[in-house]
């Protein structure tokens, strides 16, 4: 072929691809004209077209050929055999976007055995294949492949390959152009199908709304009602599981005969695949019926199946019912012609069944809360009861901080009437005298306090205890109870008087029986035996640890009378422990224990303290952790600096606290259980004494134990702020 007779070919094949790429036009038409133009144009034998699937990964598609074998062509447009990006010479010419060329196909190692075979097999008869790709757009987005197939060995010329691309593009712009033009098309179907189906669902919706006071039952009579009408069918039920869950009943319906409710309510459906709704019961699916003659079983008798025919339902669209999750029912729609259910009359259908599923749940939702406010009102009732005649005054605040409720005990002990209170907020409440101290502990904030005490007048005091209610909404409001220990204080005060006389009335003839005994010891008084020495010995002991008593009971005595004098001085906090610790060296040796003084690497800021108390401290501290700590243990001591304070660790490897009683360690005269079984003799005044010695000095204690392990107290003293 002479190149300008050639030229000329190409030339009216752009012309005819220009004139018959029309986008009203279809796809497959399109195509069927322009290929044997384009096979005439370039002397081909064969041709084909690829076009890239919308597929995960993407793979080629042969969407039109000419003068192929059929059976080549069956093979390809099996979804199976759609060849990948990259495979073949046609998968690698969409891949890497250029041309690709064989002079002999058979031999090639890049193409796969079953192709060689099925171009063999089929008869076609090619060795030259040129694999140019469709390329549109600027970013040259290929679009798909166009194959010429030549018989014999052709190489084709430099110009005649640019013609051949020119034309591809013009073609690969022309397919994309077609393509955007239909999915706008299509685009604009959908829409227009979008807009009737939100039209009907719209009208069903419109039925939808639920009167209160109404049952269900007549709620979805009413239902069933307007939804027929709705979507137009001849018949409509609503199926409900029995009280056992293995049969269907029908529950609601519109249209039908009594003999069809009859026969089905008297020999109910099993919820099995035996029956169209015992199907959807099972399945949780949607089920389409065209035809009911067609879903004949042993269950489902012919006598049944022709009174539902009889009374106009040839079709049935059976939909599941799903109420908070859980299946509730069936929904029938029965038509009495045949339907072919295409997908915008299911999804109005489905989305009908859907509301109404949401109808049910605000039905039963409305009752769940009628019965939940019954029985909360009956529960607010009895709260308030016991509120009432709770022994503590109580005040309730709302979200708000404002009273809500008062009890009587609250009106009698704050001597205010409740009207006078309800409903006003605590910078309202300052305004009365009896209520003012306790809204200023607690703030017009009203935050939360624990049994702390605060004088409601001269002679009343109060503990306060004030709590957040929580829910799952979230803040409820504020309980501030108040409880009368006028009382209790009283009865305190008159306990440590006569503690505190006793311990006065009682040091001068200890002290007295102290010298005798010492005396008698020495000889003073003339000599003693052996066994006399023993007993006076005996007494003498036992005289000191009463002396012991005697004098901690006095230091309680001044700490709760504010007496307790403090000489504080500036003093090193790490040289009182050491010297403290020194004293403990024959324990130390007896009991074969190991200690740990963990000096800080560099001197600790000066702290200003009464240095007698705090030693006391520390004794009663180490003092514990020697007497609970068996022979062959540990104590460890060390230190730590803050920013504003310091802090001293004494720990030991003892029998620890039991977690049940730890919370009342630092109570008077309190020891836990199992230290009364390593010591009897302690008083427990030792960690009550230094619990009021440390908070006097502006510092803090607290420990951690664990039974049979071991325990760390720890204090804390805050710094000189000279120093700091």
């Amino acid at each position: 072929m002479k190149a300008q007779d050639q030229f000329v070919r190409i030339i009216e094949a752009l012309e005819h691809i220009s004139a018959r790429t029309s986008p009203q036009r279809s796809l497959q038409k399109i195509l069927q004209e322009v290929l044997p133009i384009l096979e005439h144009a370039f002397g081909a034998q064969y041709s084909a077209v690829w076009l890239v699937a919308k597929t995960t990964p993407p793979r080629l598609l042969l969407v039109a050929s000419h003068n192929l074998k059929k059976e080549f062509v069956r093979y390809f447009q099996d979804r199976k055999h759609w060849p990948r990006m990259g495979e073949g010479l046609v998968g690698q010419a969409s891949l890497a976007k250029q041309r690709r060329m064989t002079l002999d196909i058979l031999h090639r190692e890049d193409v796969p055995a079953a192709w060689k075979k099925l171009i063999t097999e089929s008869g076609v008869e090619f060795q030259t294949l040129i694999s140019q790709p469709l390329l549109a757009g600027t970013a040259k987005k290929a679009v798909g492949v166009l194959n010429l197939y030549y018989r014999r060995k052709t190489i084709m010329p430099e110009y005649e390959m640019r013609l051949l691309r020119i034309v591809a593009n013009d073609f690969g712009a022309a397919l994309e152009s077609h393509a955007l033009y239909s999915s706008l098309q299509d685009h604009r179907k959908e829409i227009e199908v979008q807009r009737d189906q939100l039209a009907g669902l719209q009208r069903a919706t419109a039925f939808l709304s639920i009167s209160e006071g109404k049952s269900l039952y007549q709620i979805l009579d009413e239902l069933s009602q307007s939804v027929g009408r709705a979507v137009k069918t001849s018949m409509l039920a609503i199926w409900r599981p029995t009280e056992d869950k293995k049969h269907l009943y029908i529950f609601v319906h519109k249209g039908m005969v009594k003999e069809y409710v009859r026969a089905f309510n008297k020999n109910p459906l099993s919820i099995s695949r035996k029956s169209v709704v015992g199907t959807v019961a099972v399945t949780g699916k949607p089920y389409y019926l065209f035809n009911a003659r067609s879903f004949l079983t042993e269950e489902i008798d012919k006598q049944r199946v022709e009174i539902a025919l009889r009374d106009k339902a040839v079709s049935i669209c059976s939909l599941p019912l799903f109420v908070k999750g859980s299946f509730w029912g069936v929904l029938n729609f029965y038509f009495a012609e045949a339907h072919s259910y295409s997908l915008e009359e299911r999804s109005i259908l489905e989305s009908i069944g859907n509301m109404m599923a949401v109808a049910i749940g605000n039905s039963e939702y409305r009752q769940e809360l009628q019965d939940a406010h019954k029985a909360l009102m009956g529960t607010l009732e009895e709260t308030q009861a016991i509120i009432a005649n709770f022994t503590d005054a109580i005040f309730v605040f709302n979200e708000d901080n404002r009273v809500e409720l008062v009890n009587r005990e609250a009106e009698k002990l704050f001597r205010i009437a409740k009207e006078e209170i309800v409903g006003k907020d605590p910078a309202a409440l300052r305004l009365h005298e009896s209520v003012k101290s306790v809204v200023e502990l607690v703030g017009e904030g009203l935050q939360e306090v624990f049994r702390q005490e605060v004088k409601i007048s001269p002679d009343i005091t109060v503990e306060v205890t004030s709590m957040k209610a929580r829910g799952e909404a979230g803040f409820r409001g504020t309980l501030l109870v108040c409880h009368d220990v006028t009382r209790e204080k009283r009865v305190d005060e008159m306990k440590s008087e006569f503690v505190s006389l006793a311990a006065h009335q009682l040091r001068t003839p200890l002290s007295a029986l102290k010298w005798t005994l010492r005396m008698l010891l020495e000889g003073d008084a003339g000599p003693v035996s052996g066994e006399q020495t023993q007993f006076l010995d005996k007494a003498y002991r036992s005289n000191e640890r009463m002396i012991g008593l005697v004098s901690e009971l006095l230091e309680v005595s001044k700490v709760e009378e504010g007496k307790y004098l403090y000489r504080p001085k500036p003093a090193r906090i790490e040289e009182i422990v050491e010297g403290v610790l020194q004293t403990y060296a024959d324990e130390v040796k007896e009991k074969h224990m190991e200690i740990f003084f963990r000096r800080p690497e560099s001197a600790l800021p000066v702290v200003v303290v009464d240095q007698e108390k705090i030693e006391l401290a520390v004794e009663n501290l180490i003092d514990n952790a020697f007497r609970y700590t068996p022979a062959g243990g540990k104590i460890i001591i060390s230190f730590a600096l803050r920013r504003s304070y310091v802090e001293v660790a004494i720990a030991d490897t003892g029998i620890g606290i039991t977690q049940l009683q730890q919370q009342r360690v630092f109570e008077r005269f309190f020891r836990a259980d199992n230290a009364k079984k390593i010591d009897t003799e302690g008083s427990g005044l030792g960690l009550y004494l230094v619990k009021n010695i440390i908070e006097a000095h502006g510092g803090k204690i607290w420990f951690v134990s664990k039974e049979r392990e071991g325990t760390t107290f720890t204090f804390s003293l805050p710094l000189n702020k000279k120093n700091h």
